[in-house]
């Protein structure tokens, strides 16, 4: 790809070049942390604000349409945080992809190694950009998130089952 005119604003150019994977996260801090890394990144205020439960919003429309688009939304400890991010990860993705034309994929990683993805780059570069080699499909990602079950704990000898709640 060859780099942008000198003045020729480096966000035209990059509604023109549609080929280039871009990352949406939530702050400003962690946007700015991906372009340090080389990537571009676009930065919600919150992770509901890019899309409502029937368009995307109108400003980011011209950025992720047709693009590739990594949804890379905090790992938050909370469960009640967390239950939220997906909620809107799962209404960004399909605003993206319906709506938008584009192709969302969703960055996932093990919140120990930092909340948001300027700590996984603050503490390790290379866990970043294994979140971005290993993002799941928007399609993937939605099976994926049916069929894990690594929040439940496995039943043990000390464990009563009471089988008439069983079938």
């Amino acid at each position: 790809i060859k780099p942008p005119d000198p003045w020729v604003p480096v966000w035209t150019w990059i509604l023109h070049h549609k080929e280039i994977p871009l990352i949406i996260s939530e702050g400003g801090k962690k946007a700015l942390a991906a372009i340090s890394q080389g990537y571009i990144a676009l930065s919600l205020f919150g992770c509901h604000c890019g899309a409502t439960d029937t368009t995307i919003k109108p400003e980011l429309l011209p950025y992720v349409e047709g693009r590739d688009c990594l949804i890379a939304f905090d790992r938050d400890s909370k469960e009640k945080t967390q239950k939220t991010v997906l909620k809107a990860t799962k209404r960004l993705g399909r605003a993206i992809a319906h709506y938008a034309k584009g192709k969302p994929s969703v960055m996932s990683w093990d919140g120990r190694q930092g909340k948001g993805i300027d700590d996984l780059i603050a503490n390790d570069p290379q866990l970043f950009h294994q979140a971005i080699t290993t993002a799941k499909t928007f399609e993937k990602w939605k099976l994926w998130q049916h069929s894990d079950l690594s929040q439940y704990q496995p039943v043990n000898s000390n464990t009563t089952l009471h089988y008439t709640y069983i079938s």
